[in-house]
């Protein structure tokens, strides 16, 4: 009979995603995955199959607590608003210093390269949920007539979430958000309104 899990499945996925999110798949190692989480190798196997199950399961737990906060921006009905609260929450979030600096999203890019592992998946698919909110929510406004009639709502999607890894890459070099704020900023100043 298979025992009952005895922890907070949260809370080792967020000390997990910790992990992941400094050291990158690569340099996280089993041991520092079981020191920060408390758990032996066989509970953590147990729960989450492998190391890559758990990076799975972080790199889930990552964007629905922190892309949940960027996309909830999205909704407001003004799409200067809208972007600019998208925008202002992401430098938020680099800006705090209670998760660690950089982006987990962008680091898995920079960590796993272009391989074909399976953690290349969980990557891409990382990048994919702000980029269709983003291309839904600018979509949305070119057909309410906000922005101007024939912007490339996907073309558009692309260049912001290219903009927000570039944030965060600076982010994580420099420790500061001026750059980005200013590139941000930028952007806002050319969104296509009629």
């Amino acid at each position: 009979m298979p025992r009952k899990k005895v922890f907070d499945e949260g809370e080792v996925l967020d000390a997990a995603m910790r992990v992941f999110w400094t050291e990158g798949w690569h340099g996280a190692t089993v041991p520092a995955l079981r020191a920060a989480t408390g758990l032996s190798s066989s509970s953590l196997y147990n729960a989450f199959g492998d190391k890559a199950g758990l990076y799975h399961e972080a790199m889930d737990r990552y964007g629905a607590v922190f892309g949940a906060r960027l996309r909830e921006s999205l909704e407001d009905p003004d799409i200067r608003i809208a972007l600019t609260g998208f925008f202002d929450r992401f430098l938020d979030q680099l800006e705090d210093p209670q998760i660690p600096p950089g982006c987990m999203t962008a680091q898995a890019c920079f960590d796993l390269g272009g391989n074909d592992a399976p953690q290349v998946d969980d990557a891409r698919a990382a990048l994919e949920r702000p980029r269709a909110a983003l291309e839904a929510r600018i979509a949305k406004a070119v057909e309410d007539g906000a922005l101007r009639k024939g912007t490339d709502a996907a073309a558009l999607a692309d260049l912001y979430v290219v903009l927000l890894r570039g944030a965060a890459a600076t982010h994580r070099a420099t420790g500061d958000t001026r750059w980005a704020r200013n590139a941000f900023r930028q952007v806002m100043d050319q969104l296509p309104i009629p």
